[in-house]
């Protein structure tokens, strides 16, 4: 029997033209310092490496308070 998961959360990294929908749905995006200036504009979170954005996903999915965390994460300043 397959399990079904319920997701209450959108978490995006995107890096172009067709990412901009779920970037404009998400509760938390992300983007890497390569990314197109208008990209930039739209995510919460600019990274340096996709690295840092595995970090990041790992963070939240661990956290006791996600809605907590991707506040944090909201609330810092983007990184470049």
């Amino acid at each position: 029997m397959k399990k079904t998961s319920s997701f209450n959360k959108l978490i995006v990294c995107g890096s172009g033209k067709t990412d901009m929908e779920l970037i404009n749905k998400s509760d938390l995006s992300i983007c890497i310092k390569d990314a197109p200036d208008y990209i930039k504009e739209m995510v919460d979170v600019i990274v340096s490496s996709p690295d840092e954005v595995l970090k990041i996903y790992e963070r939240i999915y661990h956290s006791r308070n996600k809605d907590k965390k991707i506040r944090k994460y909201k609330q810092k300043n983007r990184k470049e």
